[in-house]
């Protein structure tokens, strides 16, 4: 492979171990373009979405973009609404209240929904689902009594029986041909969109002096969508992180980007530089969710819509206070239940069901991944208001959480939903209990307890030399973007010093230090390793680090992640 694609052996052996094997999949992973793609018809159901708004045009009605309230749904819910706008049509976003509606599709905001229209445009329309409605089959079944022309865009795992839709989208579903079941919900949403817009030009849509919609420019928003889902970064979102990263930085600045962005991005402190995968999953996407957690949903649709610079500004600062408040109520949630935690684990449980009395639902999915990857088993958190238990869960790799929750008693369940990394239940507050011990009963059954272990695996043992010339930096860059589905590589250098120790951070957690081995060095941080700083110094340790590419005032340079190291005692 590394000759026939005159790459170092070492990139090769880096692409093999994610199981790239073949010249043509490495070419294809290392080079991704949108030749690469599926056609859009490809996915069940886009013949009907694609019918669906084609009978709107017609008629003139108009439509309805129904989000989830994370992210991915805020994004998706955004490009879905600009391209159809671009169409002619007049579309209103709705993301429902997590507090007082919950996730997905609900009966009451349907009736809402479905009065407005009425008065404003004297017909229901369009009811178009981004990133939710796979499991709403009461919900739909009501949209479609009131008129509504309902299709299903979403990612998520359906139930044996599928909601009546007119259209449904979903990679997912049965008998979805579609090769790539990985999309996010702003990526099955973007192929609605390549699937209208392909659909438009073969019946002359756009006379020729029209422009026709570029889809690259809503390449910003799928990158977001999908980076901050958590998704495989393999096939399609592959292509579609790649470009759209390159999109934004390409943009960054420019009004093509859109002043909600630009603002957003100036306010995190990125602007001078390249965004990454880091600054979207750590910077940009928390201030975009604060928004459904404990704020309102719209704050964040707002500034992904606007066209005025002054208003993206005001919405940015808006979002950034509200991030700052749900992280002082995450805080709290977080010392609460990290102690009731760890005396699950003392008492040896496999899974962690924990709840607590007010609660706030907005950052009990944050809490569940923090303490999932603490502890290193799947962790449910709900938060309690009288009869009625919220829940988020999060997993590990390889222990597939929605199939724990369908092999629990569905009695226990009022509802749940989601996929092997991430769910959202509902349960009566009496059932807790034993809800907790039919899940940890379901855990000891599938989950093989070497899953619930944690561990580093290391890609390559290298020395400096090896790491740090032009012929593999340049190489190695053409893995990125790293995530799900293409881990960051680990690699370890054995027997180097680490030197210029410095304790730095708000908490002084961490360790900022110089490694020097072969005759090289470079400059390293250990996130949490403070308190090894007078343990390290003049030893010999070895080292394993990610690599990491930093801009700094236009410089760019190679730096370490250390993520653990070993005191050699010989």
């Amino acid at each position: 492979m590394a000759s026939g694609l005159a790459i170092p052996p070492d990139i090769a052996r880096l692409l093999l171990q994610r199981g790239i094997a073949g010249e043509d999949s490495a070419r294809a992973f290392l080079g991704p373009t949108f030749a690469q793609l599926p056609p859009p018809r490809s996915l069940l159901g886009m013949n009907q979405g694609v019918a669906v708004i084609e009978q709107a045009l017609s008629q003139k009605m108009p439509v309805t973009v129904y989000g989830d309230y994370d992210v991915d749904g805020i994004t998706a819910t955004a490009l879905l609404v600009r391209f159809l706008r671009l169409l002619g049509l007049a579309v209103t976003p709705y993301q429902p209240d997590r507090l007082t509606e919950g996730y997905g599709l609900n009966q009451q905001a349907i009736r809402k929904l479905h009065a407005r229209a009425m008065k404003q445009h004297g017909v229901a329309g369009v009811l178009v689902t981004v990133d939710c409605g796979i499991t709403s089959i009461a919900e739909v079944t009501l949209a479609r009594e009131l008129g509504f022309l309902v299709v299903i865009t979403d990612h998520h795992l359906p139930l044996p029986h599928l909601p009546p839709a007119d259209a449904l989208i979903n990679p997912l579903q049965p008998g979805c041909p579609f090769p790539d079941k990985n999309l996010a919900g702003v990526g099955v949403a973007f192929y609605y969109c390549m699937g209208l817009r392909s659909h438009l030009v073969e019946q002359g849509f756009w006379p020729e002096t029209k422009k026709i919609p570029n889809l690259k420019t809503f390449l910003d928003l799928v990158a977001l969508g999908t980076i901050a889902d958590v998704v495989s970064l393999t096939g399609v979102n592959r292509v579609f992180v790649r470009a759209g990263l390159e999109v934004i930085n390409q943009k960054k600045g420019d009004a093509a980007l859109g002043p909600g962005l630009n603002a957003l991005f100036e306010l995190a402190n990125i602007g001078a530089r390249g965004i990454t995968v880091e600054d979207i999953s750590f910077r940009i996407s928390p201030r975009i969710n604060a928004a459904g957690r404990v704020g309102s949903p719209e704050t964040a649709i707002d500034l992904l819509l606007t066209e005025d610079p002054e208003q993206a500004r005001s919405l940015a600062r808006t979002l950034e206070n509200t991030n700052q408040q749900r992280r002082e109520i995450e805080a709290q949630v977080h010392e609460q239940a990290l102690a009731l935690a760890g005396e699950e684990v003392r008492q040896g449980r496999r899974g962690l069901v924990l709840w607590g009395q007010g609660w706030h639902p907005g950052v009990i999915g944050i809490t569940a991944a923090r303490l999932a990857e603490q502890f290193w088993r799947p962790c449910i958190l709900f938060a309690v208001d009288g009869d009625l238990a919220k829940g988020s869960a999060r997993s590990v790799p390889d222990v597939d959480l929605h199939q724990l929750l369908c092999a629990c008693n569905q009695e226990h369940l009022v509802r749940f939903g989601g996929h092997a990394g991430a769910a959202g239940v509902q349960i009566n507050t009496q059932h807790l209990e034993i809800f907790k011990k039919d899940f940890e009963r379901q855990i000891s059954i599938q989950v093989n307890p070497e899953l619930l272990v944690p561990r580093l695996w290391i890609d390559a043992h290298l020395n400096f030399q090896e790491l740090f010339v032009e012929s593999f930096l340049s190489n190695y860059i053409k893995l990125f973007p790293f995530g799900r589905g293409n881990p960051e590589p680990v690699f370890v250098v054995k027997g180097c010093r680490l030197t210029d120790l410095q304790v730095v951070g708000p908490g002084q957690d961490h360790l900022r230090f110089v490694v020097r081995a072969d005759n090289m060095s470079r400059q390293g941080i250990a996130f949490g390793f403070s308190d090894m700083a007078a343990t390290l110094r003049e030893k010999e340790v070895d080292l394993a680090f990610r690599l990491r590419l930093n801009e700094f005032r236009g410089r760019k340079r190679w730096e370490l992640i250390a993520q653990d190291m070993v005191i050699e005692t010989r």
